[in-house]
């Protein structure tokens, strides 16, 4: 039998066997501890602190469903205020020798295009014509790759092998003698910075020939065998990323230097892939504040990224397809504060309608971070273009042949389509050529309000205080669109208005009546918010009888409302927010717990979560400090959220 054994355990497999032989049981990883001789004599004595336990409380940003972000800079400001950080970013990037390596790169992928063709069987002569249909029936070029080969064909006509004429081409020169891999070694020796491109431009476009036949699938070469290393460092790693990745971290971070202390910040990356933009941006985002949603079209890339982004406890990974319907792939309408998209939204089908979904999933007023390519490159058609979708277009009103836009095309689609700010970075005065073939553009969604919800107004009960939080906070729903009843102690039950009602607190039946009212009157009660208990002897002192009292008013007629809600066997039971005001010691700076007489409704409420959990039982604590309107703010907002966290203080 299998034994795992130590100094004060052993662990084994135990099997029971009858008289006959017959097994009866097997018990597997039976584990026995070292018993000392306290123990079996029963003389231990238990330390105290295994009754004891702490609550630590720890700062989070609200999070959920969150009100639209107007404390996002406008991508105005954002560009004024990055002005001279990025001046500084782009002019430490070599023009001379990146517009070398631009030049070099090109030339190259014009030698592997001769390669591939003539290995292909081309023998065209000069001043002889050939329309495309027979050039591809003659190379056996298969039809997923016909644009691709029509931009190859576009690339010769640059380099005057080959001239359109008549919708017909005319080789203008015979195609030389090439040998492009040993010259990207040697490239290589000169320029180790791009070891990458090199790389991965020799090893898609060495196969060049095969790809083109069908015979070899383009997503291995990019990805050989599910292996993302050297297509990140491309993406992450090349001269020109690091200063596009590290502009698209600095429009982040400076669109929401304002985000206030207790609001989370929702972002959502599309076509993430290889996570080699998200590596910026996650270490310069608050863990308490946010909320983080990696996503791709391949569970591939995401199961990658959880491994990669493992210690960033605040990420998420879904997949998405952002030509589709983004609800349909459970995704919320409007909820999210920033959008990031890296070099992703020219491979759809259509920009508008890509751009449609993207506005539907961004609140009003968020704002959408986009890394794009905008001008024509030889050596990424030579990777990329081998892929399905880098030629997926087919809205050719705005891209006729190529699925790069300009940065100019891009600012006016983008005010076409929802999008009120729109600018590009970086703009500065003598920067590398190589950034000017690249842009970030960060655009701002129309602050238009939430549409109003088509459902039936939810019904809210709320147990009001005689301090005005729950009146301020009633008028708060009642401006969301939901239906709000008040419920103020009193000597008997009495209906004083249509949302308005008195019972006696320390009456059951009197709950049970109100209960029964509400729930014929609005169905579809939603949520129930006990604010009798924020009143409770705050600051005061008080002696052992008011405590009792206090205790009464608190967790006695919170049992009886808990009670009144699970009889009257609601179809859809509400959720039960409990409020107390100064009951948490929150600040270690503040010894003294001013409410202390309602903090018994705290492990009241941790009953109740596991007696009833379908009440959803929330406590939350408000700060004494703030007068009666910021209180129902805090309070409306946490609310209004559904966020996921029971306790709040």
């Amino acid at each position: 039998m299998p034994v795992v054994e130590s100094q004060e355990s052993l662990t084994t497999q135990v099997t029971l066997v009858s008289p006959e032989g017959e097994i009866i049981a097997t018990v597997k990883g039976l584990k026995v501890k070292l018993a000392t001789k306290q123990t079996l004599l029963g003389t231990e004595v238990e330390s105290i602190t295994n009754w004891l336990y702490e609550v630590e409380w720890r700062s989070k940003g609200l999070l959920g469903r969150l009100l639209p972000p107007d404390f996002l800079l406008a991508p105005v400001e954002v560009s004024q205020q990055l002005t001279p950080s990025l001046t500084e970013l782009v002019t430490q990037v070599d023009n001379t020798r990146t517009s070398e390596i631009g030049r070099s790169l090109e030339k190259l992928s014009v030698d592997y295009i001769v390669q591939a063709l003539g290995s292909m069987g081309w023998s065209y002569q000069p001043t002889e014509s050939f329309d495309f249909e027979a050039a591809v029936q003659r190379l056996a070029i298969v039809p997923s790759q016909r644009r691709l080969f029509g931009r190859l064909l576009a690339i010769l006509a640059e380099v005057g092998i080959v001239k359109s004429y008549q919708q017909q081409w005319q080789v203008q020169q015979t195609l030389e003698k090439v040998n492009p891999s040993e010259q990207s070694q040697s490239l290589l020796s000169q320029y180790p910075e791009e070891r990458a491109t090199l790389t991965l431009l020799d090893r898609c476009a060495s196969q060049l020939a095969g790809v083109l036949r069908g015979a070899i699938d383009p997503v291995q070469l990019v990805f050989p065998q599910g292996d993302l290393t050297t297509a990140t460092q491309l993406y992450q790693d090349s001269s020109v990323a690091q200063v596009m990745n590290t502009i698209v971290q600095q429009a982040i971070t400076q669109a929401m230097e304002k985000l206030p202390p207790s609001r989370g910040l929702k972002l959502l990356e599309i076509g993430a892939g290889t996570g080699g933009t998200t590596s910026y941006i996650l270490p310069h985002l608050n863990p308490n504040q946010t909320e983080y949603i990696f996503t791709d079209i391949g569970a591939l890339f995401t199961s990658k990224a959880q491994e990669k982004f493992r210690d960033y406890r605040f990420v998420g990974y879904q997949t998405l397809d952002i030509e589709l319907e983004p609800t349909s792939q459970g995704f919320e309408s409007q909820q999210y504060d920033v959008i990031i998209a890296a070099n992703v939204l020219h491979a759809t089908t259509s920009l508008k309608q890509t751009l449609s979904h993207v506005r539907q999933l961004l609140a009003p007023g968020g704002m959408l971070v986009l890394y794009e390519a905008t001008t024509r490159s030889r050596w990424l058609d030579l990777i990329f273009g081998l892929l399905e979708g880098w030629w997926r277009f087919t809205d050719y009103e705005l891209r006729p042949d190529y699925p790069l836009l300009s940065r100019q095309q891009w600012k006016k689609l983008l005010s076409e389509t929802g999008f009120t700010q729109v600018v590009s970075l970086p703009e500065v005065e003598g920067m590398a050529e190589a950034l000017s073939q690249q842009t970030v553009i960060v655009a701002q969604a129309a602050s238009t309000k939430l549409e109003p919800t088509k459902d039936t107004p939810k019904g809210w009960l709320i147990l009001a205080d005689q301090q005005g939080i729950a009146q301020q906070l009633a008028r708060k729903v009642h401006s969301a669109g939901d239906v709000c009843t008040l419920v103020f102690a009193g000597e008997n039950y009495q209906q004083l208005a249509p949302e308005e009602f008195t019972i006696n607190p320390n009456n059951f039946s009197e709950y049970e009546q109100l209960i029964e009212t509400i729930a014929t009157k609005s169905p579809s009660l939603s949520g129930v918010v006990q604010c009798w208990t924020t009143e409770a002897g705050v600051a005061q002192n008080i002696s052992s009888s008011e405590l009792e009292n206090l205790s009464e008013l608190g967790c006695g007629t919170t049992l009886s409302l808990v009670q009144a809600l699970v009889k009257a066997g609601l179809s859809q039971p509400p959720r039960l927010w409990l409020v107390t005001n100064g009951a948490q010691p929150v600040s270690s700076n503040h010894p003294v717990i001013p409410g202390v007489a309602q903090s018994s409704l705290w492990g009241m409420g941790k009953v109740i979560s596991l007696e009833h959990p379908e009440l959803n039982c929330v406590r939350i604590d408000l700060d004494p400090q703030q007068t009666a309107e910021t209180q129902a703010e805090a309070l409306f907002q946490e609310i209004w959220s559904e966020d996921m966290e029971d306790q709040v203080a």
